[in-house]
């Protein structure tokens, strides 16, 4: 079963517990998707710092180890840009005469990003 919304927001820190929340995207689905969303958000807010990355992957690993078609999986979810699109669309069906400054400079910021994303996916193919 997957969340299908994993991300730090859904996630409560607890004294000795972990505990997740939200269950309203749940479905039946490789656990690679969640794993994909919770790094894809922590990545964006961090700048897709290479370390970070990997010691995600790692601390991941220790827990459940991943497979080739796993890091496989996780290569092509983290290759679809996603954020690209979710701006696109927004512009697209907002139905305006022009792009709002906003979004354009969330793509700005996409477009200074993919040179460390791209570093990123070369380490986990």
């Amino acid at each position: 079963m997957c969340h299908g919304d994993l991300n730090q927001h859904h996630i409560l820190m607890c004294t000795h517990d972990v505990a997740i929340v939200e269950f309203n995207r749940m479905h039946r689905g490789m656990q690679m998707e969640d794993l994909y969303h919770f790094m894809r958000k922590a990545m964006e807010k961090h700048d897709w710092n290479l370390k970070l990355g990997m010691s995600m992957l790692d601390t991941y690993s220790k827990v459940l180890p991943l497979s080739g078609a796993d890091r496989t999986c996780l290569y092509y979810l983290f290759l679809y840009p996603e954020k690209y699109w979710k701006q696109i669309n927004f512009y697209y069906n907002a139905n305006k005469a022009w792009i709002p400054a906003r979004n354009i400079e969330k793509l700005r910021d996409l477009e200074i990003q993919q040179p460390m994303r791209n570093l990123f996916l070369s380490r986990i193919k």
